[in-house]
Order: structure tokens, then sequence, then C-alpha cells
């Protein structure tokens, strides 16, 4: 998503919606999830919450993995996550949820 509210999706397997599709969010939605990721901590979470990662702690496997990404006042962040990984801040579930729910990816997931 870019900070014009445009989204842009890449489905790749197990989704309704193979290959790639865009969409728009107002702007208003837009800044308040950016708001909401700030104030949860997004932009200070680890990177990645992969097994390899001692970020990781305790790990279950054949659970989803999730790419997230955000900017906010030249601030960058990307993170990999690994559901697996039992370390990771509960809070990152969260805002994962909160992501689909803004964006609508539901129209191109199934989910």
């Amino acid at each position: 998503m870019s900070a014009d509210g445009k989204v842009s999706y890449e489905g790749t397997a197990n989704v309704k919606h193979l290959g790639s599709a865009s969409g728009e969010v107002p702007a208003n939605r837009v800044n308040a999830l950016l708001d909401e990721l700030d104030k949860a901590g997004y932009f200070s979470f680890a990177d990645r919450y992969t097994p390899a990662e001692p970020t990781c702690g305790r790990y279950a496997t054949d659970l989803p993995s999730t790419i997230t990404s955000a900017s906010l006042n030249g601030r960058s962040k990307r993170i990999v996550y690994d559901h697996g990984c039992g370390a990771a801040p509960g809070a990152l579930t969260v805002l994962e949820q909160r992501i689909d729910e803004v964006l609508g990816s539901s129209r191109w997931t199934g989910r």
C-alpha cells in the first residue's frame, strides 16, 4: 500500500486470486492504519521472525508466513514472520489482521 492508498497484491498459492491485482483505500484510512501501526510498536519489532533467527524462540512447523511492510515519516519497516515462531510479539498478528481488514485483502485471498 502506498501513502496515496494504492494497494498492490500478488497471489502465488492457496488464494482466491492468483497473480497480480490492485485496488485503492481512502487516504484517511491509510493514515489511521499507519498511526495504529506506529502506536503499537510495529517499527520497533525485529525484521525477521523465522526459524534461523534468535527472535523466533520455540518453533512449530507447518504454519503460514507473512511479509508486511510500512513507511511512515521517513521510517520504513519490512517484517518477515513465520507464524511458527513462538517469541514473536502477539501484537504483530493483530496488526497483520488490521492491515488485511483495512486493505480488504479478503477480496483476493478469499479469507
